[in-house]
Protein backbone atom coordinates (compact mmCIF):
# COMPACT_ATOMS: atom_id res chain seq x y z
CA UNK A 1 0.00 0.00 0.00
CA UNK A 2 2.82 2.41 0.78
CA UNK A 3 4.34 1.90 -2.69
CA UNK A 4 1.02 2.52 -4.41
CA UNK A 5 0.42 5.74 -2.50
CA UNK A 6 3.96 7.05 -2.94
CA UNK A 7 3.89 6.50 -6.69
CA UNK A 8 0.21 7.29 -7.22
CA UNK A 9 0.84 9.72 -10.09
CA UNK A 10 2.93 7.21 -12.03
CA UNK A 11 0.46 4.42 -11.33
CA UNK A 12 -2.46 6.25 -12.91
CA UNK A 13 -0.40 6.70 -16.07
CA UNK A 14 0.11 2.99 -16.84
CA UNK A 15 -2.15 0.77 -14.69
CA UNK A 16 -5.25 -0.62 -16.43
CA UNK A 17 -6.43 -2.69 -13.53
CA UNK A 18 -5.79 -2.92 -9.77
CA UNK A 19 -6.91 -5.84 -7.61
CA UNK A 20 -6.85 -5.49 -3.84
CA UNK A 21 -6.97 -8.45 -1.47
CA UNK A 22 -6.66 -7.03 2.04
CA UNK A 23 -4.88 -9.37 4.43
CA UNK A 24 -6.00 -7.53 7.57
CA UNK A 25 -9.40 -6.06 8.52
CA UNK A 26 -8.13 -2.49 8.79
CA UNK A 27 -6.67 -2.67 5.28
CA UNK A 28 -10.13 -2.70 3.71
CA UNK A 29 -11.04 0.81 4.83
CA UNK A 30 -7.63 2.35 4.30
CA UNK A 31 -6.95 0.92 0.84
CA UNK A 32 -10.49 1.56 -0.37
CA UNK A 33 -9.84 5.28 0.00
CA UNK A 34 -6.29 5.11 -1.39
CA UNK A 35 -7.14 3.09 -4.51
CA UNK A 36 -10.26 4.94 -5.62
CA UNK A 37 -9.62 6.28 -9.13
CA UNK A 38 -6.05 4.96 -9.32
CA UNK A 39 -6.85 2.93 -12.48
CA UNK A 40 -9.75 2.48 -14.93
CA UNK A 41 -10.60 -0.77 -13.14
CA UNK A 42 -10.26 -1.23 -9.37
CA UNK A 43 -11.43 -4.52 -7.85
CA UNK A 44 -11.71 -5.21 -4.14
CA UNK A 45 -11.73 -8.91 -3.28
CA UNK A 46 -13.60 -9.44 -0.02
CA UNK A 47 -12.63 -12.91 1.09
CA UNK A 48 -14.33 -14.98 3.77
CA UNK A 49 -12.46 -16.64 6.64
CA UNK A 50 -9.25 -18.17 5.25
CA UNK A 51 -9.22 -21.97 5.39
CA UNK A 52 -5.44 -21.66 5.79
CA UNK A 53 -6.00 -20.07 9.22
CA UNK A 54 -6.72 -23.55 10.57
CA UNK A 55 -3.12 -24.50 9.83
CA UNK A 56 -1.98 -22.62 12.93
CA UNK A 57 -3.88 -25.02 15.21
CA UNK A 58 -3.28 -28.26 13.32
CA UNK A 59 -0.31 -29.09 15.62
CA UNK A 60 -2.69 -28.78 18.60
CA UNK A 61 -5.18 -31.07 16.86
CA UNK A 62 -2.43 -33.62 16.15
CA UNK A 63 -0.89 -33.50 19.59
CA UNK A 64 -3.91 -33.01 21.87
CA UNK A 65 -6.86 -34.11 19.73
CA UNK A 66 -8.67 -30.78 20.09
CA UNK A 67 -9.44 -27.92 17.71
CA UNK A 68 -9.61 -24.64 19.68
CA UNK A 69 -11.81 -21.76 18.59
CA UNK A 70 -13.24 -18.55 20.03
CA UNK A 71 -17.01 -18.93 20.10
CA UNK A 72 -19.55 -21.74 19.58
CA UNK A 73 -18.34 -24.64 17.46
CA UNK A 74 -21.66 -25.52 15.79
CA UNK A 75 -22.26 -22.22 13.96
CA UNK A 76 -21.55 -22.44 10.24
CA UNK A 77 -19.76 -19.55 8.53
CA UNK A 78 -18.22 -18.65 5.20
CA UNK A 79 -14.71 -19.89 4.44
CA UNK A 80 -12.48 -19.76 1.37
CA UNK A 81 -9.20 -21.30 0.17
CA UNK A 82 -6.18 -19.14 -0.71
CA UNK A 83 -6.00 -20.87 -4.11
CA UNK A 84 -9.52 -19.69 -4.95
CA UNK A 85 -8.60 -16.15 -3.93
CA UNK A 86 -5.58 -16.27 -6.24
CA UNK A 87 -7.68 -17.53 -9.14
CA UNK A 88 -10.26 -14.78 -8.57
CA UNK A 89 -7.52 -12.15 -8.46
CA UNK A 90 -6.04 -13.45 -11.71
CA UNK A 91 -9.44 -13.39 -13.41
CA UNK A 92 -10.06 -9.84 -12.22
CA UNK A 93 -6.72 -8.71 -13.66
CA UNK A 94 -7.22 -10.53 -16.97
CA UNK A 95 -10.83 -9.35 -17.39
CA UNK A 96 -10.97 -5.87 -15.83
CA UNK A 97 -14.27 -4.09 -15.37
CA UNK A 98 -15.13 -0.42 -15.51
CA UNK A 99 -14.75 1.68 -12.38
CA UNK A 100 -14.79 0.15 -8.91
CA UNK A 101 -16.27 -3.24 -8.10
CA UNK A 102 -16.46 -5.48 -5.06
CA UNK A 103 -16.18 -9.28 -5.44
CA UNK A 104 -17.27 -11.45 -2.53
CA UNK A 105 -15.41 -14.77 -2.17
CA UNK A 106 -16.64 -17.78 -0.20
CA UNK A 107 -16.70 -21.54 -0.63
CA UNK A 108 -19.66 -23.48 -2.01
CA UNK A 109 -20.64 -24.65 1.48
CA UNK A 110 -20.47 -23.01 4.89
CA UNK A 111 -18.60 -25.03 7.52
CA UNK A 112 -18.70 -24.97 11.30
CA UNK A 113 -15.73 -25.62 13.56
CA UNK A 114 -17.28 -29.03 14.24
CA UNK A 115 -17.16 -29.72 10.49
CA UNK A 116 -13.50 -28.72 10.33
CA UNK A 117 -12.71 -30.96 13.30
CA UNK A 118 -14.44 -33.89 11.58
CA UNK A 119 -12.40 -33.28 8.42
CA UNK A 120 -9.18 -33.17 10.44
CA UNK A 121 -10.16 -36.39 12.21
CA UNK A 122 -10.44 -38.08 8.83
CA UNK A 123 -7.15 -36.65 7.56
CA UNK A 124 -5.17 -37.39 10.73
CA UNK A 125 -6.71 -40.78 11.38
CA UNK A 126 -7.49 -39.89 15.00
CA UNK A 127 -10.38 -38.23 16.87
CA UNK A 128 -10.31 -34.43 16.92
CA UNK A 129 -12.86 -32.56 19.04
CA UNK A 130 -13.80 -28.93 18.49
CA UNK A 131 -13.49 -26.92 21.71
CA UNK A 132 -14.93 -23.42 21.97
CA UNK A 133 -13.69 -20.72 24.31
CA UNK A 134 -15.95 -17.77 25.27
CA UNK A 135 -15.98 -15.41 22.30
CA UNK A 136 -15.58 -12.49 24.72
CA UNK A 137 -12.11 -13.79 25.56
CA UNK A 138 -10.88 -13.58 21.96
CA UNK A 139 -9.31 -10.14 22.18
CA UNK A 140 -7.44 -10.86 25.42
CA UNK A 141 -6.34 -14.26 24.16
CA UNK A 142 -4.96 -12.85 20.92
CA UNK A 143 -3.12 -10.08 22.74
CA UNK A 144 -1.59 -12.63 25.08
CA UNK A 145 -0.42 -14.54 21.99
CA UNK A 146 1.42 -11.45 20.76
CA UNK A 147 -1.11 -9.95 18.35
CA UNK A 148 -1.00 -6.10 18.38
CA UNK A 149 -3.78 -4.52 20.43
CA UNK A 150 -5.68 -2.92 17.52
CA UNK A 151 -5.54 -6.08 15.42
CA UNK A 152 -6.64 -8.17 18.40
CA UNK A 153 -9.64 -5.86 18.84
CA UNK A 154 -10.60 -6.15 15.16
CA UNK A 155 -10.25 -9.92 15.13
CA UNK A 156 -12.20 -10.10 18.38
CA UNK A 157 -15.04 -8.27 16.62
CA UNK A 158 -14.76 -10.70 13.71
CA UNK A 159 -15.11 -13.72 16.00
CA UNK A 160 -18.13 -12.15 17.66
CA UNK A 161 -19.69 -11.56 14.26
CA UNK A 162 -19.03 -15.19 13.31
CA UNK A 163 -20.56 -16.41 16.58
CA UNK A 164 -23.74 -14.41 15.98
CA UNK A 165 -24.02 -15.35 12.30
CA UNK A 166 -23.65 -11.73 11.21
CA UNK A 167 -21.00 -12.22 8.53
CA UNK A 168 -23.37 -12.69 5.60
CA UNK A 169 -22.13 -12.07 2.08
CA UNK A 170 -24.50 -9.74 0.27
CA UNK A 171 -22.95 -7.38 -2.30
CA UNK A 172 -25.99 -5.10 -2.07
CA UNK A 173 -25.10 -4.37 1.55
CA UNK A 174 -21.36 -3.94 1.01
CA UNK A 175 -21.17 -0.70 -1.00
CA UNK A 176 -18.68 1.52 0.80
CA UNK A 177 -19.82 5.04 1.72
CA UNK A 178 -16.77 7.15 0.89
CA UNK A 179 -17.99 10.15 2.91
CA UNK A 180 -18.23 7.93 6.00
CA UNK A 181 -14.84 6.40 5.25
CA UNK A 182 -13.24 9.84 5.02
CA UNK A 183 -14.87 10.78 8.32
CA UNK A 184 -13.57 7.62 9.99
CA UNK A 185 -10.01 8.09 8.76
CA UNK A 186 -10.04 11.72 9.87
CA UNK A 187 -11.89 11.52 13.18
CA UNK A 188 -11.75 7.78 14.01
CA UNK A 189 -15.55 7.69 14.18
CA UNK A 190 -18.57 7.75 11.89
CA UNK A 191 -21.26 10.09 13.17
CA UNK A 192 -24.98 9.40 12.63
CA UNK A 193 -26.77 9.25 10.32
CA UNK A 194 -23.85 7.91 8.24
CA UNK A 195 -22.61 4.34 8.38
CA UNK A 196 -19.72 2.67 6.56
CA UNK A 197 -22.18 1.24 4.03
CA UNK A 198 -24.03 3.19 1.39
CA UNK A 199 -27.80 3.20 1.88
CA UNK A 200 -27.61 2.14 5.54
CA UNK A 201 -28.14 4.84 8.15
CA UNK A 202 -27.58 4.90 11.91
CA UNK A 203 -29.96 6.31 14.49
CA UNK A 204 -28.86 9.45 16.35
CA UNK A 205 -27.36 8.89 19.78
CA UNK A 206 -29.89 8.11 22.54
CA UNK A 207 -32.71 7.42 20.05
CA UNK A 208 -34.49 4.15 19.33
CA UNK A 209 -36.86 2.78 16.73
CA UNK A 210 -39.46 0.03 16.88
CA UNK A 211 -40.14 -2.26 13.92
CA UNK A 212 -43.30 -4.34 13.94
Amino acid sequence: ARTIIAHGGDLRAFARSIVNVAAEPCDHLYLALCLQGMAPSVTFLRAAYFVANWGAVVPVAKGQGVLPHFGPTHVKFHQVCARDIGQAATQALMAPGEGTRVVELAGKEDWSVDDVAAALSSLLGKPVKAVGAPVESAEAGLRQAGVPAEMARLYGEMYQGMAKGLLAFDPALRQLDLEALDQYLTLRLVAPPLSMFRGIRKLPIAEATVRE
